[in-house]
């Protein structure tokens, strides 16, 4: 009920959370809540050969009364698994597999509300070594304890047969319809195109909707509207290093850009001490800042 949910988060267990891990060799995650500088929790991903790839993180409301769990994507050659955690390391739920075949150096995990329910999804990429290949599986689903998850769409960007993809999640591009709905964000983790940036409107990828408002995959929906089979494009590209070659790391949030009011921006590092926020404005032109620290 309403009364139970205020009372919830009137509760001194709601706090901010942070997740850190390893990035390769070991999968050990950390996590910092309500401004802590001292780990609050810390754990094992993945055991034995399963964890010596590293992990990457997610964090979002994905338990019963939108209770803040761990998303870990594992990043060691295998199948793409992810597994979800509460804050203290407690593990909830596994999801084997949830891309087709083999993936060299593992899997990217992000987390937003893609189909708008007001679930947060969690979004699964594949790391380099395999095309760039993205599905979403239904945060209503996963609250619900559902066994498999529905895909809310499965879509592959652009770029080549090896160069993986990072992916991010937020409300970007002032000029998407519906509005509603958040931007895709993704940048190829090696290849040709390393580097740049593309925001995604998630209405153009998923193009048909099944029972209950989810969508369903990208490839579905083009078999069934032979009309539609072009493939969608991004609303805006950038390069938020210019010329500077080398992979980026993403992140979705809000900034103040030039002395004007906070917005949304997509953060990209490829070190600890230098960040590139960039915004999009009405006229899908990037907007960017960098900053140093």
């Amino acid at each position: 009920t309403a009364a139970e949910i205020n009372a919830f988060f009137r509760t001194d267990v709601t706090k901010e959370t942070m997740a850190f891990g390893t990035g390769a060799h070991a999968s050990h995650v950390k996590v910092y809540e309500n401004g802590s500088l001292t780990p609050t929790a810390a754990f094992r991903a993945f055991a034995g050969k399963a964890g010596v790839g590293g992990v990457s993180l997610a964090v979002g409301a994905l338990g019963q009364l939108g209770t803040v769990n761990i998303v870990v994507g594992s990043r060691t050659a295998g199948p793409a698994n992810v597994r979800l955690f509460d804050t203290r390391g407690t593990l909830l739920r596994e999801f084997k597999g949830v891309l087709p075949g083999r993936f060299p150096k593992g899997v990217n995990v992000a987390v937003g509300d893609v189909d708008a329910d007001n679930y947060d999804d969690i979004i699964v990429s594949a790391g380099a070594g395999r095309e760039a290949i993205i599905t979403a599986l239904s945060g209503r689903d996963i609250v619900n304890g559902v066994l498999n998850p529905e895909r809310c769409f499965t879509f592959v960007a652009p770029g080549g047969s090896r160069d993986g993809v990072k992916v991010a999640v937020g409300y970007l591009a002032p000029s998407t319809v519906p509005s509603y709905k958040p931007n895709l964000i993704t940048t190829p983790e090696t290849g040709r195109n390393v580097g740049l940036v593309s925001v995604w409107n998630v209405a153009d990828i998923c193009q048909c909707f099944g029972h209950g408002g989810h969508a369903m995959s990208g490839m579905a929906a083009m078999h069934e509207h032979p009309a539609e089979d072009a493939p969608p494009r991004p609303v805006a590209t950038f390069r938020p290093f210019g010329s500077r070659r080398g992979a980026v790391n993403l992140a979705t949030t809000y900034q103040r850009q030039l002395g004007g009011q906070a917005q949304a921006v997509v953060a990209a590092w490829q070190t600890p001490r230098e960040v590139v926020f960039t915004a999009i404005g009405l006229d899908n032109q990037p907007q960017t800042v960098r900053r140093r620290f």
